[in-house]
């Protein structure tokens, strides 16, 4: 398991046998009530025998992707769907398919620190 903590120096160690990335403080809003603009969406997928691949899908898979696994879809009808498609022509979209979570924090950072 993976743990993901805010601290300003190191972003990635070793503790107690455990790989443990840090988030670095500049990377955060100033407070939790700042707002922050949505660049990317990832959408992962887990694989036991496939390697670590980032693929960039367009909006309607995007928009499908999003309506698919969101919980609590149903209770926003036609307005879900108006502010879904306004996300995903805002944004840049990805497939995640990923073997180990090490592989998949290195394809996100790297589209982040690119």
């Amino acid at each position: 398991e993976l743990k993901v903590l805010i601290h300003p120096a190191d972003n990635l160690y070793w503790r107690d046998g455990e790989r443990i990335w840090y988030l670095p403080r500049e990377r955060l809003a100033d407070t939790p009530t700042d707002r922050i603009e949505a660049k990317y969406l990832v959408f992962p997928h887990h694989s036991s025998t496939a390697k670590t691949q980032f693929s960039e899908i367009g909006e309607t898979e995007a928009l499908e992707a999003l309506i698919t696994k969101s919980f609590n879809f149903s209770r926003f009808k036609r307005r879900g769907v108006e502010l879904l498609s306004k996300l995903v022509r805002k944004v840049r979209s990805f497939r995640l398919t990923y073997r180990d979570i090490g592989g998949a924090v290195e394809a996100i950072s790297a589209l982040f620190y690119s």
